[in-house]
């Protein structure tokens, strides 16, 4: 049994929803699961695997939920030597930053030295207009 912590950013709801899925589907395969809406730093458990679900605002800017977070990453510069971490993005490849939000967390992620568990998700809606589908294939894909 492992411990996962999915961290939710989100424009209009619809990463909440995908969270839940995931969370749901993490538990009926016998791991421990919580959803955070609005991590903060402090809310990070080394033991457990973070997934990282994120749409993109605007310009590839990061949902208000985890902009603290991403915020203290940067100011705090905290060694994750020993977080592991995966992550999905959902966005839209007919804008110009497509999964930007996703990108630069995955980049402040791994420049702290956290550990990559698998290659990131980037969803495109113009491609999956229903994003459950392939990240229940993701996960599915990685998880024991």
């Amino acid at each position: 049994m492992s411990k996962f912590q999915i961290l939710v950013g989100t424009v209009y709801g619809s990463t909440i929803e995908l969270a839940e899925e995931s969370q749901a589907f993490l538990i009926a395969q016998g791991h421990q699961c919580e959803c955070l809406e609005a991590p903060e730093l402090s809310d990070l458990d080394p033991s457990a695997t973070l997934i990282v679900m994120t749409a993109s605002t605007g310009m590839g800017d990061i949902p208000d939920g985890l902009m603290p977070l991403y915020c203290d990453l940067l100011d705090e510069e905290p060694d994750l030597t020993h977080q592991h971490f995966a992550l999905v993005g959902l966005g839209d490849s007919s804008y110009d930053y497509f999964n930007g939000a996703a990108k630069r967390l995955f980049e402040v992620f791994s420049n702290l030295n956290a550990q990559p568990i698998v290659e990131p998700l980037y969803v495109d809606a113009n491609e999956d207009p229903e994003p459950a589908e392939p990240v229940m294939r993701w996960l599915a894909s990685w998880v024991d």
